[in-house]
């Protein structure tokens, strides 16, 4: 599947190359954005029956079965090289340690209500817990930070 997309897409942008008109020329042509004409010719979008005779008029190289192709729902296919892009790759890490998040969260808001209230944090620094209120937070940090899974009731408990 992902070979017939790249030969679809090599002979697509070929024409558009033969034709020496750059995307946005062909958008103009045909009344569409320059955006969903490269879409188009990447075969990330579907070409409309009526937009077609447009498109034939702006590059006359596009032979038939290329016109038909560009007519199927494009197909998808998966790039493994998408999930190294530090963006996504943030992305998917956050989504896999959202709930470790939370509970930090929950915590430091929970530190910052106390601060407001005056109430007064106790450490002690060989120790392995700070509390407020009784509740020991630094080893719930801790936990968490070594992966190990907190009873987000145990937070909240205090």
């Amino acid at each position: 599947m992902a070979e017939i997309k790249a030969r679809v897409v090599n002979n697509l942008l070929s024409i558009k190359t033969k034709s020496g008109k750059t995307f946005s020329q062909i958008a103009k042509e045909t009344g569409l954005t320059n955006v969903y004409v490269a879409q188009l010719l990447r075969r990330q979008a579907q070409l409309k029956p009526e937009t077609a005779p447009k498109l034939r008029e702006s590059l006359p190289g596009i032979p038939d079965d290329l016109l038909e192709e560009m007519m199927k729902p494009p197909m998808r296919s998966f790039n493994p090289n998408i999930i190294q892009d530090p963006t996504i790759y943030r992305r998917n890490q956050f989504t896999e340690l959202g709930t470790k998040f939370d509970i930090l969260f929950a915590e430091l808001q929970k530190i910052c209500n106390s601060l407001k209230n005056n109430n007064t944090m106790v450490g002690d620094k060989d120790k392995d817990t700070t509390e407020t209120n009784g509740a020991p937070l630094l080893r719930n940090l801790r936990q968490v930070d070594r992966g190990v899974d907190v009873d987000p009731q145990a937070i909240y408990s205090y």
